[in-house]
């Protein structure tokens, strides 16, 4: 899926939704600094955000798979306790890992 145009397309559209969500927290550190109050700066907001972490971290893999050659390992991840190796063979037959065989 790495080299496919929907695939480009995602990716600049997370890019752009990763950027309008960053805007959002300068909204509202800028807010809550005009009342009065006490905020994070929002580097510290964005570094402490699981979910904006997940998307940069997906981009981040992207980035790497679409400049890498079919078939070469571009990110290790885990999956049921045991590290495998994610790559670009995304849309081919090949899965990303086995499952591990039922006991009998």
């Amino acid at each position: 899926m790495t080299n496919t145009p929907i695939a480009a397309k995602l990716a600049t559209e997370l890019r752009d939704l990763i950027k309008h969500y960053v805007r959002l927290l300068e909204i509202g550190r800028d807010r809550i600094v005009e009342l009065g109050g006490d905020c994070d700066p929002v580097d510290v907001m964005e570094r402490s955000d699981p979910h904006l972490t997940v998307a940069r971290r997906a981009l981040a893999e992207y980035d790497t798979a679409k400049d890498s050659p079919a078939g070469e390992p571009v990110a290790w991840m885990q999956v049921d306790g045991r590290s495998v190796t994610k790559s670009k063979i995304f849309d081919s037959d090949v899965p990303l890992y086995t499952q591990p065989a039922q006991e009998k």
